[in-house]
């Protein structure tokens, strides 16, 4: 019984594979396509051009949109209502995004980055010896501190 349930959960996993090539081969011809339409605007324009001189580059897709990554870290630590480690927060987003990706150095740039900026301050540390970061309150500025304004110079003219 254990062996009929074996073969037809990999039958099934072996299915989906091949749905997914099948699906990504389909996205390969259209993107052919588009290059040959594109090589042929291209010669339509200036017929001396050499097409095949044009090498691929790669594009990236970003993570997360402008400013998402400190959005969703700050989210976590008012959430969370407690000081907590890079470690910790970045094992919480990746739980919560659920797509296996690795989120470590990202977070550990971004809380560098809010550190910075004064957003977060260091809170401690966790018995492993890992920094706790907080939100930090915000600065309020007093009368005393008044901008001031700068005092005119009188240039003599030559």
């Amino acid at each position: 019984m254990g062996k009929n349930h074996s073969i037809s959960k990999l039958t099934r996993l072996k299915a989906e594979r091949l749905g997914e090539i099948a699906k990504h081969q389909d996205a390969i011809r259209l993107l052919e396509r588009e290059i040959q339409t594109l090589d042929e605007t291209m010669r339509m324009v200036d017929s001396g051009v050499d097409v095949d001189a044009v090498r691929p580059i790669r594009t990236r897709t970003p993570l997360f949109p402008r400013g998402g990554l400190m959005r969703l870290v700050l989210m976590l630590l008012r959430e969370a209502g407690r000081p907590m480690g890079r470690h910790e927060i970045a094992d919480a987003l990746e739980a919560r995004r659920g797509d296996g990706l690795k989120l470590h150095m990202h977070v550990r740039n971004c809380t560098k980055r809010l550190e910075r900026g004064g957003v977060l301050r260091e809170a401690g540390r966790a018995p492993s010896g890992e920094y706790l970061y907080e939100i930090a309150p915000p600065e309020i500025p007093s009368r005393d501190d008044k901008p001031q304004r700068p005092k005119l110079m009188l240039v003599s003219k030559p």
